[in-house]
């Protein structure tokens, strides 16, 4: 049975003391929350117990996080204190504001915010504590497999990182007694202005790359713009295989972001906050080499020396673009790199595609959880996780990748194989794979159960 509470009956809201910038510490024992999450430490905390907090000021507000015990909630969060534990888990609390839609309480327009006043407008939707328990369990572990794989993800960056390092040394400007300036082994051009105005003939509208576009060694196109050019702006901006984007400017710690680009015969062009960088002789250079070469520590000295900073934002000019030092690295360690380089790649976008069908399963369980139409066997994910097994794989010598099942889902697959309860004999044959795999890693076992006089098998 569901309950609606007012916030205030199972809680108080309340903004604490924002502490002053200078008086924050890199390090410390005690971590400060702000809007986003930690912004530094303090000598002092304001709250004992993990805390629901939500972002009260400016362009993320509504944004929700979740303290860790004893840390300083500033004062651009609200928290949520005093949660009545008898009616509600804290917890709860959390993943239930996460899916929740705080624009009936955010006030102003220019200057978004969030009163202790509009929030006596939330109403929370609360089962009774046993069901609440399983929602946090089940989304507990549905989220820390997302973070598993950010994790997995960020080690293979610093892998690369370090391959790089490996290979080149710690790259200093200084050290280098023979480089190459960037314009001298490649053409450096800035894109199409959109407000621009021209006499000529348009005769395309296409797809034109944006800073947006241009992610930290990948482009992201899931929102493409387009933009209407004629025939000499589609031969001046056209992007080729193996061109190298980079961005104008943007945040000082994302100067120089870019990738390759390496789609062939594609009809994209690029702004003019990004430049291309088209390589002369690719046969002399690697293209992926260069681009991880500028988006580096060393890339990024560079650019930071040189670049134009105003109000937190940094740029760089073609100038400064086309005089970027170069050093000089034998080609053959260039693409030695590149291979290497690749393999990454390849690992990061299989665990970006397991993130990205996590996140789904998360947030579609999240969704459910607060709409009353969650239900706590969930075999449609269950049967989308089993059909990814290969039940011709030897699992005596490589193993299946059953992490998101023996978390999640382990209890629900040992009721259906007790039961029986398979659409075909090839799911049942891979419900008993990963049982197999589940026994031998110790996560299954079997018990003798005195009621119905026989061997089961149960959960570790």
């Amino acid at each position: 049975m569901m309950e609606n509470y007012n916030l205030f009956d199972i809680s108080t809201p309340k903004q604490w003391k924002t502490i002053s910038s200078k008086n924050l510490k890199e390090d410390g024992e005690y971590p400060v929350y702000g809007a986003n999450g930690i912004i530094g430490y303090y000598d002092k905390y304001n709250h004992e117990e993990e805390t629901v907090l939500i972002t009260c000021r400016g362009a993320t507000c509504g944004s929700v996080n979740l303290s860790k015990p004893f840390s300083y909630i500033n004062g651009n969060a609200m928290a949520i204190d005093n949660v009545d534990n008898s009616k509600i888990n804290t917890k709860y609390l959390f993943y239930f504001f996460k899916q929740y839609n705080f624009n009936n309480v955010i006030t102003g327009t220019a200057q978004p915010q969030i009163t202790r006043t509009s929030l006596k407008n939330v109403t929370v939707i609360i089962p009774d504590l046993q069901t609440q328990n399983k929602i946090v369990a089940l989304l507990d572990r549905a989220n820390a497999l997302v973070k598993q794989r950010l994790e997995s993800i960020d080690l293979l960056n610093e892998l690369l990182r370090a391959r790089f390092l490996e290979m080149f040394g710690d790259l200093v400007i200084e050290n280098y007694e023979k480089f190459k300036q960037l314009s001298e082994i490649a053409s450096i051009t800035s894109g199409i202005t959109k407000g621009r105005k021209t006499k000529q003939e348009i005769i395309a509208n296409i797809p034109y790359l944006r800073v947006a576009n241009a992610q930290d060694g990948y482009f992201n196109l899931e929102e493409i713009k387009t933009i209407n050019v004629t025939k000499n702006e589609i031969e001046r901006y056209s992007l080729h295989k193996l061109d190298i984007l980079i961005t104008e400017g943007g945040d000082p710690d994302k100067l120089g972001r870019g990738a390759v680009w390496e789609e062939a015969n594609s009809n994209f062009i690029f702004q003019n906050h990004l430049y291309r960088i088209r390589i002369n002789d690719l046969e002399e250079y690697s293209a992926f080499w260069l681009s991880y070469l500028i988006s580096s520590y060393y890339g990024k000295y560079y650019f930071l020396k040189e670049a134009k900073q105003t109000s937190g934002i940094a740029t760089v000019n073609k100038t400064q673009v086309s005089k970027f030092p170069v050093p000089n690295i034998p080609t053959t360690k260039q693409f030695e790199f590149e291979s290497f380089y690749h393999k990454i790649q390849t690992q990061k976008e299989s665990l970006n595609q397991s993130k990205t069908e996590l996140e789904q399963l998360y947030n579609s369980l999240l969704q459910r959880a607060f709409s009353g139409q969650l239900n706590f066997n969930v075999d449609i994910e269950l049967d989308a996780l089993l059909a990814a097994i290969d039940i011709e794989q030897d699992t005596d010598k490589e193993k299946h990748d059953i992490k998101e099942i023996a978390t999640v889902y382990a209890g629900r697959l040992l009721e259906r194989i007790e039961e029986q309860e398979f659409e075909n004999q090839i799911q049942y044959q891979q419900a008993k794979q990963v049982l197999f795999q589940m026994l031998g890693e110790g996560i299954v076992e079997q018990a003798y159960d005195e009621e119905a006089e026989a061997v089961k098998l149960k959960l570790v």
